[in-house]
């Protein structure tokens, strides 16, 4: 549709066949080939299956950041052998990351998901630059339970609570933790719920609380740039997803700078996201990216 003519579908990619197709191109036919993840020297970066690909074209355009962080054949290998250049998609992921990487003051992170240990670069690399970082998601209970608050039944990243008391010690001006949550003793829909200064040993903590809604806004309402990662509940349940669903809307609302990276976080704020300053397109690329490691599909283009 976007090109307004056909595009051919080939089921392959590095065939003899292929190239023969290739060759006996007209000038202005598009061809699509087939998926080079279905092929299992593309995740192991082998090279002669690289120069295979290389043989069919005259030049390389990257415009997949989401894979920039793979080692892999068709996105670090390839590129070595042609005129390489990013695309317009890659160039603007950098070019709206790198604004979070030198940030506007005041800056704020906005935390969720299962695992602090997921965040663990990121936080390293952006804590000091940050004014307040504002926690939820599971990512609560490795920090309430070294304050000794009850987390129940709640999902616990056990591998996480050496980082986030070292994460407190550093930054407990910085980090700011829910006030109240909302809890259920089952995960469903039909559960029945209760806002909750600490969990009961019977239930678990499925989502920020209003109170903390409250707060979080107070300090989102002020920063000048924003980054969010990760849902700040069980969005996938309603019950649970009014939370991360407030946070989007009055975001919104808001004229700051504001970046959503993962691909959980982008659902979240689906209906929002025209608002927003970028929505990026990487999960795992985006949060590598911001942890100050180089992107192999990245290095490789300069």
């Amino acid at each position: 549709k976007l090109l307004k003519k056909p595009v051919k579908q080939l089921r392959d990619c590095v065939s003899p066949f292929i190239r023969s197709q290739i060759e006996n191109m007209n000038s202005g036919d598009v061809f699509m080939l087939e998926n080079v993840r279905f092929y299992k020297e593309e995740e192991k970066n082998n090279t002669f299956f690289a120069k295979k690909l290389v043989a069919l074209a005259d030049i390389y355009v990257n415009d997949a950041f989401g894979t920039c962080h793979r080692k892999h054949a068709s996105v670090s290998e390839v590129p070595k052998y042609l005129p390489s250049y990013a695309g317009l998609l890659l160039q603007k992921e950098v070019d709206e990351l790198n604004k979070i990487l030198n940030p506007k003051q005041p800056f704020v992170l906005l935390l969720g998901g299962a695992k602090v240990s997921d965040k663990l670069g990121i936080l390293e690399n952006l804590a000091s630059k940050t004014d307040k970082i504002l926690v939820g998601g599971a990512m609560v209970f490795p920090f309430w339970q070294i304050k000794k608050l009850n987390i129940g039944k709640s999902l616990l990243d056990k591998d996480g609570l050496k980082f986030a008391k070292k994460l407190l010690d550093k930054y407990s001006e910085k980090i700011i933790l829910p006030v109240d949550l909302v809890c259920a003793e089952k995960i469903n829909e039909t559960a029945e719920i209760e806002i909750c200064k600490e969990v009961p040993n019977n239930s678990y903590g499925l989502d920020i609380g209003p109170e903390t809604v409250k707060v979080y806004k107070s300090y989102l309402k002020t920063a000048k740039t924003i980054f969010w990662n990760g849902p700040l509940g069980l969005f996938e349940i309603e019950k649970f997803a009014k939370g991360s669903e407030e946070i989007a809307k009055f975001l919104s609302t808001q004229k700051s700078f504001i970046v959503v990276g993962g691909g959980e976080t982008e659902s979240v704020v689906s209906n929002f996201s025209k608002n927003y300053s970028h929505v990026s397109t990487g999960g795992g690329a985006a949060l590598d990216y911001l942890s100050g490691k180089e992107l192999p599909g990245i290095k490789v283009l300069k």
